[in-house]
């Protein structure tokens, strides 16, 4: 199999968010996360396909991440990306504003993580005329109308799995809604915002 090619420039984005952090020596840090779309690698005569990716202060550069297939490279992408959340957490997205932002925020709707709309977190305390207080055990008490449309079958399982059970209320966004943090069955962490109508105190 031949080397992998070099890719100057990610034209196609599929997702582009930054993140800010504070690295392991206590600096606050933003860096820039972008997933472009895969496509056949160039000359292989395997017939694999190719995800660009680039992160900020973790790749060197944009790589290109192989896969049998589209899913399959887009996946180990996400594995790349995955394992940079780990090493960083904890981290909040959308620090500051990509090009991307209005095609993003059209396609989010109170999705999970992985496509958050907020672009700040409150730290401490609650929203005016919300009683519920940061670090406050809560229960999503029904899945909001259209909150799943367009999401993985993964997510959706996941976050149907939550109904009812204790979850931790972790902040409110710019617009008051609450942000949710919970692990599902495989381990794999979520966060997810909706009203706070949808969820009440933990019993």
């Amino acid at each position: 199999m031949a080397g992998l090619p070099k890719i100057k420039s990610i034209d196609d984005v599929v997702a582009d968010d930054s993140w800010s952090y504070t690295t392991r020596d206590g600096t606050r840090r933003i860096s820039r996360v972008i997933i472009g779309r895969p496509k056949r690698w160039p000359d292989d005569k395997r017939g694999d396909w190719l995800c660009p990716l680039q992160i900020e202060h973790f790749t060197d550069g944009i790589r290109a991440i192989a896969g049998v297939g589209p899913v399959d490279a887009l996946m180990n992408a996400m594995g790349v990306v995955k394992a940079f959340a780990e090493e960083i957490q904890p981290f909040t997205p959308r620090a500051r504003a990509t090009p991307h932002d209005g095609r993003l925020a059209a396609r989010a709707q109170g999705a999970p993580s992985s496509v958050r709309r907020v672009s700040r977190r409150k730290k401490t305390g609650g929203r005016p005329n919300n009683p519920l207080q940061l670090g406050t055990r809560v229960v999503l008490k029904s899945v909001p109308p259209g909150f799943l449309d367009n999401l993985p079958l993964r997510d959706k399982r996941a976050i149907t799995a939550i109904v009812g059970e204790p979850v931790t209320l972790v902040a409110y966004d710019d617009v008051g809604r609450a942000e949710l943090r919970f692990t599902d069955k495989g381990g794999v962490g979520h966060y997810i915002y909706v009203k706070p109508e949808f969820i009440r105190r933990a019993e």
